[in-house]
C-alpha cells in the first residue's frame, strides 16, 4: 500500500499535463500513487495519461464521462489507498521536495491536515512575483477567506475522506471542501514559508462569464457560512458558526465584490457592472471600514495583465486603465466610499500613473508580455509597406 495518494482531475489539459506529471514523478518522496481521473477529455490528454501509466506503475489512469472537477476529485478520494491524500491540478506543477516537506510537517507535528504556500506563475511558467497562502494555522473561524489553495493541502486519508466536494457546484468547490473539513473542528497547520506548488494564472481561462461565475460561487459559499445555525455543535466538538461573526462575512462579501470591480476595470469589461454592484450592495447591509493596501490592487493587476509584480510594464498597464476607471468609479454606490475602497483604489491608480511617466517599459518587454501587440504590429506593417512603396517609386524613376 502506498504512503500517499495524489488525486489529479484531468479535462482537456494537454498543453501542461506532461509537465505536471513529471513534476510529481521527480519528487524526492516516491512512495505514492498518482490517481489521474480523465474527465471526458477530447484533446489528447487521454493519450498522455495512458502513456504515463504504461511507463510508471505509480500512475493510475481512471477514465470517466465528463462529470466535472468535483466528481473527479470525489472519485479519486474513493479510490485512494494511501495513508495520506493530497490533490494536484493538471495545469500546475509541484516544486522540488513538495511532497516530502508536507509529509514531514504532518508527521513531526502529528497534525491531521497541513497546507502550504503557492508560487504564482504565468502560462509559460514564469514567476509573477506573487505568493499566496497563509503563514499561520487555519481553523473554522478563518473560513471567511480561502486559507490555502486546494493543491497545497495534504492530510491523513481518513480525515480527507470525511469531506466531499459538492458536485452541484462548478465554482469555489475547493473552498466549500475546505469549509467542510474545518467545520469538523480540525486545524490546518502551515508547512512553511517556502511555496510547495506553482499555480498558473493565465488569461485564457479568465473570460468575463467565468470570472462572474467564480464570484457568484464564492458568494454562495459565504451565504452558506452565514446560514450555519449557531446552536449546532457536532458530537466531536466541532466549532459552531458563531465563531465567524456576521460582520466578518459581510466584509468578505464586500471584498469579493470589490475584487471583481478591480478585475473588470483592469480588463476593460465594465458594461453593466455598476448596476450589478448596486444590487449586491443592497443585500450586504452594514457599513464598516475595510483595509485596502496597494498589494491587494497590485495582485489583481498581475492577474489581469499577466505581468510581474513591481515591474515597469505593470505600471504601464495600470496607468493606461486609470483614465477609464475614474468615470466608472464615480457611478458606484456611495457605500464604497464609506468603506474606503474607492478612495484607496483612486490613490493606487494615480500613483502608478505618476510612476509610469517616470519609468518607461522597454519595447522588448512589452512585446514579451503581449502588451499593445496589435498597435506594434500595425506600426511594423505600416513601416514595411512604406519601404515597399519607396522601392517601387525608385524603380519607376530609374
Amino acid at each position: 500500500m502506498p504512503k500517499l495518494s495524489i488525486v489529479m482531475p484531468v479535462h482537456n489539459a494537454q498543453p501542461h499535463l506532461s509537465m505536471a506529471i513529471e513534476s510529481i514523478l521527480s519528487q524526492s518522496m516516491g512512495e505514492f500513487e498518482l490517481l489521474c481521473i480523465d474527465d471526458g477529455s477530447s484533446d489528447g490528454s487521454s493519450d498522455v495519461l495512458r502513456a504515463f501509466s504504461q511507463r510508471d506503475q505509480r500512475v493510475l489512469y481512471l477514465p470517466q464521462e465528463n462529470k466535472g472537477v468535483s466528481a473527479s476529485r470525489n472519485r479519486g478520494l474513493d479510490h485512494a489507498t494511501g495513508d495520506y491524500i493530497c490533490f494536484a491540478d493538471a495545469d500546475d506543477f509541484l516544486l522540488p521536495e513538495s511532497l516530502e516537506r508536507r509529509l514531514t510537517c504532518l508527521e513531526e507535528r502529528q497534525a491531521s491536515v497541513c497546507g502550504g504556500r503557492a508560487l504564482i506563475v504565468d502560462a509559460r511558467g514564469d514567476e509573477l512575483g506573487v505568493t499566496v497562502g497563509r503563514h499561520k494555522h487555519a481553523t473554522f473561524r478563518d473560513c471567511w477567506g480561502v486559507p490555502f489553495i486546494i493543491t497545497t493541502i495534504m492530510g491523513r486519508a481518513e480525515v480527507m475522506k470525511s469531506a466531499r466536494f459538492p458536485e452541484d457546484k462548478t465554482q469555489a468547490e475547493d473552498w466549500a471542501y475546505i469549509v467542510s473539513l474545518l467545520r469538523q473542528g480540525l486545524t490546518i497547520v502551515p508547512s512553511g514559508e517556502s511555496p510547495v506548488v506553482a499555480y498558473r494564472w493565465y488569461d485564457a481561462s479568465a473570460t468575463s462569464s467565468n470570472r462572474y461565475a467564480s464570484l457568484l460561487g464564492c458568494l454562495q459559499v459565504l451565504d452558506t457560512l452565514a446560514a450555519f445555525p449557531s446552536s449546532v455543535r457536532a458530537e466531536n466538538g466541532a466549532p459552531t458558526a458563531s465563531m465567524i461573526s456576521k460582520a466578518r462575512i459581510r466584509e468578505a462579501r464586500f471584498q469579493r465584490l470589490a475584487g471583481h470591480i478591480v478585475d473588470c476595470i483592469f480588463r476593460d469589461q465594465t458594461d453593466g457592472l455598476d448596476a450589478f454592484v448596486a444590487s449586491r450592495m443592497k443585500r450586504n447591509r452594514g457599513v464598516f471600514k475595510s483595509h485596502w493596501s496597494e498589494n491587494i490592487f497590485s495582485t489583481a493587476a498581475v492577474r489581469a495583465f499577466q505581468v510581474p509584480l513591481g515591474s515597469p510594464e505593470l505600471s504601464y498597464c495600470v496607468a493606461k486603465r486609470a483614465k477609464h476607471a475614474f468615470p466608472f468609479l464615480d457611478r458606484l454606490p456611495a457605500t464604497l466610499e464609506n468603506k474606503g475602497f474607492s478612495v484607496a483604489f483612486r490613490r493606487y491608480l494615480i500613483s502608478h500613473a505618476r510612476e509610469h511617466r517616470n519609468t518607461q517599459p522597454s519595447f522588448g518587454q512589452l512585446w514579451r508580455y503581449q502588451i499593445d501587440r496589435i498597435s506594434f504590429t500595425s506600426v511594423l506593417a505600416g513601416w514595411h509597406a512604406l519601404r515597399y512603396i519607396r522601392r517601387l517609386v525608385s524603380k519607376r524613376r530609374k
